[in-house]
């Protein structure tokens, strides 16, 4: 039985944007597959009133994922939900064949 991947995330305090960031290693997605995914994320944000900014880093193979999210402070709920549906839709759209680290 293949191994399931891990995922682990945490929110990085900032007063005025509190941020996510995602390790992505293992098997990844080309950059513009993992812009589709980033941008139907922010699309859902957006239907919550949560404005989310994103830039994509990659080196050595390692993308970096970055995410801002603005107008809520880092305890607010709705941020640490959307930050854990990142790891998950991350995960769930490359049906496993990535690792998320945050």
């Amino acid at each position: 039985m293949p191994k399931l991947p891990k995922a682990y995330f945490t929110l990085l305090p900032s007063p005025v944007w509190p941020e996510a960031k995602l390790l992505v290693n293992g098997e990844v997605p080309s950059e513009t597959y993992l812009e589709k995914m980033l941008e139907a994320l922010t699309k859902r944000a957006d239907k919550h009133n949560i404005f989310v900014d994103y830039s994509i880093g990659e080196q050595d193979g390692v993308y970096t994922v970055t995410l801002k999210f603005d107008r809520v402070t880092v305890y607010d709920e709705r941020v640490r939900f959307l930050a854990f549906g990142v790891v998950r839709f991350l995960v769930e759209e490359t049906r496993g064949r990535m690792t998320v680290f945050v």
